[in-house]
């Protein structure tokens, strides 16, 4: 299940040691990796797919755009044909979802580009349940980003339901929680402005795993 929260209020108060994501966009992940989290591998993309996925770009429907931009991290790096098709999503849609998923592309497959966003995981384990927290952040401008927050199962089957999402800065909070028969949740926060800070707790009931961010 997904959720734009474009009314979360982020702040600068939180005191516990920070995942500092502003050193990702520089790509200097020691501190990243030290920490557990880990850059994603995205599955390569069947080559007699790539024509299909492309047929889905200029598609009225939003839901087929989605794929497209989130398969397009899947061809060969630096794949031109790929990189001018994300950029070309990225000016000409005004889904935040579909913009998101296009960036996060691009960082799989030209890194050093400067709209890419940079996204890494951390598998942890709730109730003996394996998930990976997936963090993607995107630079809108030069103080301001979007972050897109993931908990999926790691084998994509198991069933979150009684897992909880919840992001929390200052007093301000939202938590989604997983329905039966999902295997994943994501939360987009559409700006976020450097400097600020907040918490991501995946729970279960009787366990809880919390990180905390600075942008």
């Amino acid at each position: 299940r997904s959720l734009s929260a474009a009314t979360l209020s982020v702040t600068s108060t939180l005191s516990k040691a920070l995942v500092r994501l502003s050193q990702w966009l520089e790509q200097d992940f020691g501190d990243a990796l030290n920490a557990g989290w880990q850059q994603i591998i995205p599955e390569p993309l069947a080559a007699t797919s790539l024509s299909v996925v492309r047929s889905r770009v200029h598609s009225q429907d939003d839901y087929l755009r989605l794929q497209a931009a989130t398969q397009l991290g899947q061809v060969n790096p630096q794949d031109s044909d790929a990189i001018n098709t994300l950029l070309e999503l990225l000016a000409t849609s005004q889904e935040q979802w579909i913009c998101q998923k296009a960036a996060e592309s691009l960082g799989f497959i030209a890194p050093d580009h400067p709209q890419a966003a940079v996204s890494m995981q951390k598998q942890i384990k709730i109730n003996d349940h394996p998930v990976a927290m997936i963090v993607s952040l995107r630079p809108l401008c030069e103080e301001i980003f979007a972050v897109r927050l993931e908990v999926r199962s790691v084998d994509n089957q198991t069933d979150l339901l009684g897992l909880k999402l919840v992001v929390s800065s200052g007093s301000d909070s939202i938590e989604l929680p997983a329905e039966e028969l999902d295997s994943y949740l994501e939360l987009l926060l559409p700006e976020v402005r450097r400097g600020d800070q907040f918490s991501v707790q995946v729970a279960w009931p009787d366990t809880q795993v919390t990180e905390d961010f600075v942008v």
